[in-house]
């Protein structure tokens, strides 16, 4: 009798256990792994250069995981770790040659701004979201053997890692909010993940 009781409460334990994972791991999830920040400035500038928000979203994640202070060994600053060149092109196109400055980078909207006009040229310019991520990670001159060729197999391990991550990502992103974006979607709340999310955030959790 007593081997069985002790039993049971293992059982309930379990189940409990399970049932708190079950309901608090999109929450878990979302604000401690795929966090939604930025959102009013992804949806404006997503919307204003016709891509996709969760490939924003991604990429944001991917290139700083959020923190508009990053800065990588190579000198790509900011949210979407633009380098200070490659801005300064943006700029002269944008108009704004003659007030951008290098800590304009650390601004959250300059930054999304920027890093959505750039990746949005490149996605309608290939009509291709990996492509344009390609072009973003190894530059114009890699993305046009690729789209000339289809030969995804001859990109470096670093941007065909890149590629392939953030459009993982996006997909959390997709599973986990949704269409956010648009006008009659509801308040952001994170779904339950499916298998195949969960797996990516296992995944990314472990660095693999």
């Amino acid at each position: 009798m007593k081997k069985w009781l002790n039993r049971t409460t293992w059982i309930l334990v379990i189940i409990a256990v399970l049932g708190t994972v079950y309901f608090t791991i999109p929450r878990l999830i979302a604000d401690n792994a795929y966090p939604l920040e930025y959102k009013d400035l992804i949806k404006k500038y997503a919307l204003k250069y016709d891509i996709n928000p969760n490939l924003i979203a991604a990429t944001i994640w991917q290139e700083s995981h959020f923190d508009p202070n990053a800065m990588s060994p190579v000198g790509a600053t900011g949210l979407m770790q633009i380098m200070p060149a490659t801005a300064q092109g943006i700029a002269n196109e944008l108009g704004e040659s003659s007030s951008f400055t290098y800590d304009s980078l650390f601004d959250p909207e300059t930054s999304i701004r920027y890093g959505v006009y750039y990746l949005a040229g490149n996605a309608h310019k290939y009509n291709s979201e990996t492509l344009a991520l390609v072009a973003y990670n190894g530059g114009y001159l890699l993305a046009d053997n690729m789209a000339a060729t289809g030969a995804y197999d001859t990109l470096n391990f670093e941007t065909a890692n890149y590629y392939q991550r953030v459009m993982e990502v996006k997909g959390v992103y997709n599973q986990l909010y949704g269409e956010w974006w648009k006008a009659d979607s509801k308040p952001v709340k994170p779904k339950r993940p499916t298998l195949p999310s969960i797996v990516v955030f296992v995944k990314n959790w472990l660095g693999l």
